[in-house]
């Protein structure tokens, strides 16, 4: 998932989704999350909806090389042989 984490739904669908991704996450499925900006509170939702979905946060905030780099490395280490 992308997202800049400032969902837009109220703190009762925002508590659907997390229980729907830790659902899944029962299931084998894994949830990275690409957070871009840095906003502090956003910042603090995408942690936690990647650690529901035991995946993990990518922070984009820095260069584009160093996130590339990042993303490449979590779809190798992640992806089914």
């Amino acid at each position: 998932m992308i997202t800049d984490g400032k969902f837009t739904k109220t703190k009762d669908e925002e508590g659907k989704i997390f229980s729907f991704v830790n659902l899944k996450s029962l299931n084998a499925m894994k949830l990275t999350v690409v957070g871009l900006g840095n906003d502090r509170d956003a910042n603090k939702r995408m942690k936690k909806l990647a650690e529901s979905g035991n995946g993990n946060l990518i922070s984009i905030e820095n260069t584009m090389s160093a996130a590339d780099n990042f993303l490449l490395e979590e779809i190798k280490g992640n992806s089914r042989k």
